[in-house]
């Protein structure tokens, strides 16, 4: 362990009584001494130990992992630096309005020139607390307080979620909207059906959990990677109510464009809460990663140290680089969905040695299994397959594995009501919410001959769909 003991009981000192004031050296002493027992009295306020590792240069600035997921937990348990966020809100800033830039004064002993915290509460400024001091500088001004000395992590972790979420923000915006998802070509590709929406704020919170299903193959991935996912993502959910309908219904890539753009409001919003600008209604609706014992939810929120990540780290790039790749996923479904192709329960298979072709398979449905792929409707009786060209767009937008795709299209169907629109309720990490993928669901039978008429009459004997009601 790198802290000692000593700093465990510091904090908790500091949290235990309003009346706690921190003294020039950092120390933690009674507002009023005479209340209390005195020299070695049990509410004095814990000696720091010159063995404690936190008290040397090497322990808290040395050896860290700042690449990996489990290496930034470590650091943020083993520094104490989130039970540090917590005392110092609930304690000496007596909430937590403004709480960055008033840690920053309080470390100083007061303000020196223009604050660098301010900026950390908005997209696009530069977020400088303590004037971009490197850890051994830091050290080697407030080193001589524990406390002092840990706040070097509490300002990274601040530092770390405003690069991580303008990076976010650029993706979503900039490059995601105009290069990378190409929603033009979606659309062209299937056959230029733009009259569906997509599912405001929920598609990208959503597109942050079906994200964590592919944590085990991150390096370094871990529970601390889902806390990662779940961070981003809860941040989206918590805040969705608050967004408004979009713009123009009918258009997917309008109503896509119009959910990046309710995106940078809601990292607009947890930057303000998360730096001590919110109401307590606000900074309860963010998200907490792991189970602690903190008692300000802004504390929670930066639990895990997530937030400490390196900012190339191939964990945060893998997450924004599969959270592009859900979006341009549940894109190609709406599309889908707009141009009248639907998930086909084939009712005309009736083996799974009968069950092949592209597209093609065998899946339980209820208590059954049945033969599933996909077929467009051209009116309400006349139906037809899709050929092998669909699922190469499938394929090329990323919905490939078609028993998943499959199995959560029918999901949607049986569980996702009237509106079949995305459960943001109910999510589990790792899984695909309900109505992410949201494709009609038929029942695919033979169209009637009318009583021994050629099967060449008026599409006798074609396919044909009808309403699955599970």
């Amino acid at each position: 362990m790198k802290a000692g003991a000593s700093l465990l009981a510091l904090v908790v000192s500091a949290a235990a009584s309003p009346l706690n004031t921190r003294q020039d050296d950092g120390s933690v002493a009674l507002e009023n001494p005479s209340s209390g027992p005195q020299n070695g009295g049990e509410n004095d306020p814990p000696e720091e130990t010159s063995s404690d590792p936190l008290k040397t240069k090497e322990g808290l600035c040395g050896g860290w992992d700042l690449t990996t997921a489990e290496g930034v937990d470590r650091v943020w348990e083993e520094t104490f630096a989130g039970a540090t966020i917590d005392s110092f809100i609930r304690v000496e800033n007596g909430g937590s309005s403004r709480w960055v830039t008033n840690l920053e004064a309080s470390v100083r002993r007061g303000s020196s020139g223009k604050s660098g915290a301010p900026g950390c509460s908005h997209l696009g400024t530069e977020c400088d607390p303590m004037d971009g001091e490197t850890c051994d500088e830091h050290f080697d001004k407030y080193g001589g307080s524990i406390f002092d000395g840990v706040t070097y992590w509490a300002f990274q972790a601040v530092k770390g979620m405003h690069a991580k979420f303008n990076e976010l923000n650029r993706r979503l915006t900039t490059a995601t909207l105009i290069n990378d998802l190409k929603i033009t070509e979606i659309i062209d590709d299937f056959g230029g059906g733009d009259d569906g929406s997509s599912s405001t704020l929920a598609t990208i919170s959503a597109a942050f959990t079906v994200a964590n299903g592919m944590a085990a193959a991150v390096p370094g991935a871990g529970t601390a990677l889902a806390a990662g996912f779940g961070v981003l993502g809860g941040l989206f959910a918590a805040f969705a109510a608050n967004g408004k309908p979009p713009v123009d219904p009918g258009s997917i890539a309008v109503s896509l464009g119009h959910n990046f753009e309710q995106a940078t409001g809601v990292l607009e919003t947890t930057l303000r809460v998360a730096t001590g600008g919110g109401t307590p209604e606000e900074e309860g609706k963010l998200p907490a990663p792991k189970w602690d014992t903190y008692e300000s939810k802004i504390a929670k929120f930066f639990n895990g140290g997530w937030f400490l990540l390196d900012d190339d780290a191939s964990v945060v790039n893998a997450i924004f680089d599969t959270v592009e790749d859900n979006i341009k996923r549940k894109v190609a479904n709406d599309v889908m969905k707009a141009t009248s192709l639907h998930l086909g329960i084939d009712e005309r298979v009736g083996s799974k040695e009968d069950c092949t072709g592209a597209g093609r398979r065998w899946l339980e449905v209820g208590s059954d299994s049945r033969c599933l792929h996909i077929f467009e409707k051209h009116d309400d009786t006349i139906w037809s397959e899709a050929d092998e060209d669909v699922y190469e767009k499938m394929k090329k937008y990323g919905l490939d594995a078609l028993d998943k795709y499959y199995g959560a299209v029918l999901d949607c169907g049986r569980n996702g009501g009237d509106d079949k629109e995305i459960d943001t309720g109910n999510m589990a990490l790792g899984e695909v919410p309900t109505c992410f993928f949201n494709l009609p669901v038929a029942i695919i039978t033979k169209r009637d001959c009318g009583g021994g008429g050629s099967p060449f009459d008026n599409g006798c004997g074609s396919p044909t769909g009808g309403a699955w009601n599970p």
